[in-house]
């Protein structure tokens, strides 16, 4: 079996991320973000870990709330996805994909951010992907 490209692992992260109910998930960083939104970045990769192919890729999953007027509603929107447990957990919908050597390991970024002139709330959740 060849080993999957980029596109096929995000887009493999993309299809976990859609199982988490109300989120709106990307394969790439959307130009027109409907929120709630999340989409995989890639931050850094390892050819050959163990000289027999594997290769080891980390992305963030950026996940992305509205603001609004209320920013503390956001941010218990936001913690529900970044929760280790629960129906929208991030963790939770990556760690069990079965096609898909992936885990959630940890977190990074938590605040505002702005993508596309959209002011948000957002977080990035580390992901390891063996292939």
């Amino acid at each position: 079996m060849s080993e999957p490209t980029i596109q096929d692992i995000t887009k493999c992260l993309q299809r976990r991320l859609e199982t988490i109910d109300g989120l709106r998930a990307y394969a790439i960083e959307p130009d027109q973000p409907n929120f709630p939104c999340a989409y995989p970045r890639l931050v850094d990769w390892t050819y050959d870990t163990t000289f027999d192919g594997t290769s080891l890729w980390h992305f963030d999953v950026w996940v992305l709330v509205g603001v609004g007027s209320q920013f503390g509603r956001a941010q218990n929107d936001l913690n529900e996805y970044l929760s280790p447990v629960g129906a929208r957990s991030i963790k939770a919908a990556i760690d069990c994909e079965p096609s898909l050597h992936a885990r959630a390991t940890g977190g990074g970024t938590y605040g505002r951010v702005d993508i596309a002139g959209i002011a948000a709330l957002g977080a990035s959740v580390r992901i390891e992907v063996l292939t």
